[in-house]
Order: C-alpha cells, then sequence, then structure tokens
C-alpha cells in the first residue's frame, strides 16, 4: 500500500516537471518567434513573406498578427494581406483587435480583403467589442459609395445631394439594425487552423498530457 502510494507520487512529480519543462520551451519560442518577426520587420521584409515563414515555422496566424502590428506594421496591411493570403478571417480579426488596432480599420481591411461579414463580426466579438459597434463598422464598411447626380434629358427631376445622404443615413441605420440583431445571436464555436511544419522562426511545443 506504501508502495502503491510513493509510485503514485513520484508519477505525479515526473508529470508536473515534464509539464513545466514543456510550457518553457513553448515560452522560449514564442518569444524566439516575436523576435525573429520584429527583426524582419525592421528589414522590411514584405509582410506577405513575414506571414508565410513564420505560419510554415508552426506559429498560428493569430499570434503572427499580433507580432506583427505589435512590431509596428500598419494594421491594415496586416489584416488585408492575411486575408487575401486565405487565413481564417476570425481569427485575424479577433487578433488584430486585441492588439490595439482601431475596429474601423481593422473591419474595413478585412472586409476589402475579401472577408465575408459573419466572419469579420465574429472575430471582432470575440475580441470582446461589442454588437452595436460592430455592426456600426460593418454597416460602414458595406456601405455602396453614392452616385454623383447630374441633370439629364431623361430624367424627369433631379436629386439634391442633400436628399440624397438624407436617404443614404436611413438605409444605413435599418442596415445597421438588422446586422447588430444578427450578430447578437449565439455563434458557433471554429476550429483553429493546425500547421505543424517548421522554419527559421521556431515551432511552439504543446504540453504533453
Amino acid at each position: 500500500m506504501v508502495n502503491k502510494k510513493i509510485y503514485c507520487l513520484v508519477t505525479c512529480i515526473v508529470i508536473a516537471a515534464v509539464f513545466s519543462l514543456n510550457t518553457a520551451w513553448a515560452g522560449d519560442a514564442k518569444k524566439t518567434s516575436y523576435k525573429m518577426i520584429e527583426r524582419d520587420v525592421a528589414a522590411k521584409v514584405p509582410v506577405h513573406d513575414i506571414i508565410k515563414h513564420a505560419v510554415d515555422s508552426g506559429m498560428d496566424i493569430g499570434s503572427v498578427v499580433d507580432a506583427l502590428i505589435k512590431s509596428g506594421t500598419d494594421a491594415s496591411s496586416v489584416v488585408y494581406t492575411s486575408i487575401t493570403e486565405g487565413y481564417p478571417a476570425v481569427d485575424v480579426v479577433r487578433s488584430a483587435v486585441e492588439a490595439d488596432s482601431p475596429l474601423s480599420t481593422v473591419v474595413n481591411s478585412a472586409i476589402n480583403g475579401g472577408a465575408d461579414t459573419e466572419m469579420v463580426a465574429k472575430g471582432a466579438l470575440k475580441a470582446g467589442e461589442s454588437p452595436s459597434a460592430v455592426a456600426t463598422e460593418i454597416s460602414a464598411a458595406t456601405a455602396p459609395q453614392s452616385p454623383v447626380f447630374s441633370s439629364s434629358p431623361f430624367s424627369g427631376r433631379k436629386h439634391s445631394a442633400k436628399q440624397k445622404n438624407s436617404d443614404d443615413d436611413s438605409d444605413s441605420i435599418s442596415g445597421s439594425n438588422s446586422l447588430d440583431t444578427a450578430i447578437s445571436m449565439d455563434l458557433e464555436k471554429e476550429k483553429p487552423p493546425h500547421d505543424d511544419r517548421g522554419n527559421h522562426y521556431g515551432t511552439i511545443h504543446k504540453p504533453q498530457k
């Protein structure tokens, strides 16, 4: 009975030691990866190349976005490039917002890059933004540009710019309210991307169970 207790105690100690070691390795790898990205940013390596190298090394896209923005790279460039390269909009938007980037900048860049508005909303909400703020920014980013009106022999009357702006404002408010209601609903959980390839940034090791 005593031997069994000792065996259990030793086993627990070994497991705790291995977990602590793996956690330390993961922390060191993350610090190294961030420093590598900071170095490449300072060397003016294209954002596209930095993202590719970092992801190939095993970093998740969220960490790459965070590191790039915190290294001084323009958030709009980071978000737009990440989206056009096909990385999940939810992870990109969430990390960019959590890195203290303006919500309007993140939303506009993501949508201009081709991201689905629902995925953009999910990412912003996961970052802690309010549904109303997210709805407002998405409505603004997706609003059509106002055309320039001029007199025409085929037109019975001319629309003033003031009247057109008033109509656009009404449509924007209506769209914002609808979108606010939609994104307030429960959101599906998405599985984060997995990439176990290695490169010069250093693979982040996961703790062993």
